[in-house]
């Protein structure tokens, strides 16, 4: 229970400080798919689409996303679903990950 709550604070605090925040079983996952030798990926993205990568990448919702930049929280999911097709991943850390692999984070 302790380490529970060491890692709750340990959150908190980076996310406080503006930091994006993994838990060490995540970050050890998103370093082993890092890690693999594939062929270089080149993955073109519109303005738009970067902004969406960065707000996804800090973890903002898409109900946050939507406010920021005037659109409704729907349309926002559906630029996501867009995105996760484009990459090709099923998920947000999928996504961070091979977008940082790509060196596009």
């Amino acid at each position: 229970v302790k380490g529970s709550v060491n890692e709750l604070l340990k959150a908190i605090q980076t996310v406080h400080q503006g930091g994006f925040y993994l838990p060490d079983e995540i970050a050890k996952a998103m370093q082993l798919f890092l890690n693999k030798s594939e062929p270089k990926e080149i993955i073109e993205l519109s303005d738009s689409e970067k902004i969406l990568l960065e707000a996804i990448s800090k973890g903002w919702t898409s109900k946050q996303i939507a406010k920021v930049i005037n659109k409704s929280s729907r349309t926002i999911d559906k630029y996501r679903e867009e995105i996760y097709s484009k990459f090709g991943v099923e998920s947000k850390v999928q996504l961070v990950a091979k977008a940082i692999r790509l060196k596009l984070l």
